[in-house]
């Protein structure tokens, strides 16, 4: 003979944490989503400034930097051209050379003298192809 089953028990008292799982598999990529709408297009901006150039550079008779600008401007940036330095003391002798016999063949003579132009003390400088002075 079987009888009834008999009532639950309590609860027992709560037991040690268990140790950790494998690492599971990785999961498939989700799909895309939707691209955003497109913004409204922002307003224009002011016009900038016009830009202010190099219209000449030289170098004056007294050895200074000079710069034109094409807003009108004109800065002279001092002395960029130092003076002579002193003499160097001089050389020792070179060794004596040997004379040669030199044939002659024909002489040339001079028939007109070619003048050579003035020094000028203004130097020129070359920018963007064009001469200054």
């Amino acid at each position: 003979m079987v009888g009834n089953d008999g009532r639950d028990g309590a609860d027992g008292a709560k037991g040690d944490k268990g140790d950790q799982g494998e690492k599971g598999d990785k999961g498939d990529t989700g799909a895309a989503g939707r691209d955003g709408a497109d913004g409204t297009n922002g307003l224009n901006g002011a016009d900038g400034k016009d830009g202010n150039g190099v219209a000449e550079t030289l170098i004056n008779s007294a050895g200074e930097l000079v710069i034109k600008y094409t807003n009108g401007d004109t800065i002279n940036l001092g002395k960029v051209i130092g003076n002579d330095g002193r003499d160097g003391i001089d050389g020792t002798d070179g060794a004596k050379g040997e004379k040669k016999k030199k044939k002659v063949t024909r002489a040339i003579k001079a028939t007109r003298v070619i003048p050579v132009p003035p020094v000028v003390t203004v130097q020129t400088v070359r920018t963007a192809g064009t001469v200054l002075e």
